[in-house]
């Protein structure tokens, strides 16, 4: 056997074995994939969303932001002393 004839064989049996599942062009089922409700159109969600980012995301981005500018101040100071 050539390679062509046992390339083409190969190819063959390697689409035979694909699952169609797996395939990342194929479209989504409706409802999103996952049959409930869309996140986007949701507007209970949206709100909730909303109140974390608003207050609970961006109070510890906050926090952590200082803690960070704290711990930059603490290591300028050692490395200063050591001059």
């Amino acid at each position: 056997m050539g390679f062509d004839e046992e390339w083409a064989q190969l190819r063959g049996e390697a689409a035979a074995r694909q699952d169609d599942r797996m395939r990342l062009n194929q479209l989504s089922p409706a409802g999103g994939g996952g049959g409930g409700s869309d996140f986007g159109t949701d507007s209970t969600q949206k709100r909730a969303a909303s109140g974390k980012l608003a207050g609970e995301v961006r109070t510890q981005t906050e926090n952590a932001g200082k803690k960070s500018d704290e711990e930059t101040a603490v290591a300028i100071t050692a490395f200063g002393q050591g001059q």
